[in-house]
């Protein structure tokens, strides 16, 4: 429902004695009010929901429901203000267990969120927290930052960080399929490599896995580890750290017990990476590169493919949003030319 008038609305609402299973509303120029929120929690089937959210949405009486959303399954919500009216709906609501409060949507499987403003680390730090002390089999989980002041407020705030190793700590991802996490330009995303393979190993199903282009770089390894494992994942975002010898991506003694055994992903296709260190590579074919720029770049490109191409042989290019552009379009070139000649 996108009508302009929203008392009309909630009466409309109001009217159905059981409620519905599935409500959108995104009125452009109206939020959700805190009665029509009141009213939508006890719907005992309503599973899809989605909201345009603010301050009229918080309310602050406490609720008489035993079971908000009991039922719900899907929650989506957008707001042009920050992350912390999403925490806020979520421990007013019960969604999510913060603190002591009971846990009480043990259906929910996906949790979205769309801020227009500015998110800070902590706010980013208390939601992944939020999520550890749920018991809900969370699939999707997708926050995002599209603020509108990006372009020049974002660009002058200080820079800070939150830790990726917090979710983590969340004892039921096994069937996470989805993950988005997408902050602002003045927050990275602190990533290592033993995160990747943690995750690796606790979400085997995971399909797309987004980190904003906002992470701090890891190694091809991981991404290695990351594809080979899950065998359902066909779209990664993140940042990548390349600076390292062209002659020890093939070196099976450089492999970890994570990779052994593990196949190549047929399912993998999109792989799209944010900007690296300063690529320092020291090439198999160094006396013909020392006298030629041209072929420094070929040996690199040719190995990176080759060994992106063992891990996953349906790639066929890869983004990058970036440095690196002249690298990475050889090694898109090498990986559909490889692609090609096996089809």
């Amino acid at each position: 429902m996108t009508d302009n008038n929203p008392s009309e609305i909630e009466s409309l609402l109001m009217s159905y004695p059981d409620g519905l299973t599935e409500l959108s509303l995104t009125c452009r120029w109206h939020d959700v009010s805190s009665t029509m929120l009141n009213v939508i929690s006890s719907w005992p089937f309503l599973r899809y929901l989605t909201l345009k959210l603010g301050f009229k949405g918080i309310t602050t009486t406490p609720l008489r429901i035993p079971q908000p959303f009991a039922a719900l399954t899907h929650l989506h919500i957008s707001s042009d203000d920050t992350l912390d009216f999403f925490i806020s709906f979520l421990r007013i609501f019960r969604i999510l267990k913060f603190e002591s409060s009971n846990i009480v949507s043990l259906n929910l499987k996906t949790i979205q969120f769309n801020a227009g403003h500015y998110i800070s680390a902590n706010t980013w730090s208390q939601l992944l927290a939020s999520l550890i002390h749920t018991n809900t089999k969370l699939e999707y989980i997708i926050p995002t930052e599209k603020c509108e002041y990006r372009c020049w407020r974002c660009q002058r705030l200080p820079s800070s960080s939150f830790d990726f190793r917090l979710l983590l700590a969340h004892q039921s991802l096994a069937g996470l399929s989805t993950l988005v996490l997408s902050p602002g330009s003045a927050i990275s995303i602190i990533l290592t490599d033993a995160d990747i393979s943690a995750l690796a190993r606790t979400s085997p199903h995971l399909q797309i896995l987004d980190l904003g282009l906002r992470n701090t770089p890891v190694s091809l390894y991981a991404l290695n580890i990351l594809v080979r494992r899950c065998r359902e994942l066909c779209h990664v975002s993140l940042c990548l750290n390349v600076a390292v010898r062209v002659d020890t991506l093939t070196d099976n003694k450089n492999a970890d017990d994570d990779e052994v055994g593990l196949q190549p992903n047929p399912c993998f296709t999109k792989l799209e990476i944010g900007p690296s260190p300063t690529i320092e590579i020291e090439y198999l074919v160094r006396p013909l590169c020392e006298s030629s720029p041209e072929l420094t770049r070929m040996g690199e490109s040719i190995s990176i493919s080759r060994f992106l191409h063992a891990m996953a042989p349906r790639l066929k290019s890869v983004t990058p949003h970036g440095t690196g552009g002249y690298l990475w379009q050889a090694v898109s070139d090498a990986l559909r030319m490889m692609v090609r000649d096996e089809d």
